[in-house]
């Protein structure tokens, strides 16, 4: 595992734009049938959404489908800024053509 730390200056009005999945790490592959890493991912949203404030942000991350209709997960990009997220878009082809 690798970690590593980043530091950036935004300024204010900016928009942040991370990469597909920048959550959890790609590609999640397996971890993707344990419910608790995707909890996992979901909470880190959670507080992400809660605690960035004066930029807006998109965030890759896996999600869980709240409809019963449709797969079960989704890869999605949200758009969040001052504790709102205001949009959410689910990738719609993945490379696996399933």
């Amino acid at each position: 595992m690798k970690v590593v730390i980043l530091q950036i200056n935004p300024l204010i009005g900016d928009l942040a734009v991370f990469p597909e999945l920048a959550l959890c790490g790609y590609p999640p592959r397996d971890l993707l049938e344990q419910r608790v890493f995707v909890t996992a991912n979901e909470r880190c949203l959670e507080k992400l959404v809660a605690r960035v404030r004066g930029i807006g942000v998109v965030c890759g991350l896996v999600t869980g489908n709240p409809d019963e209709a449709g797969k079960t997960l989704y890869n999605a990009a949200v758009l969040f800024e001052d504790g709102k997220v205001l949009h959410q878009a689910n990738k719609q082809l993945l490379p696996t053509y399933d």
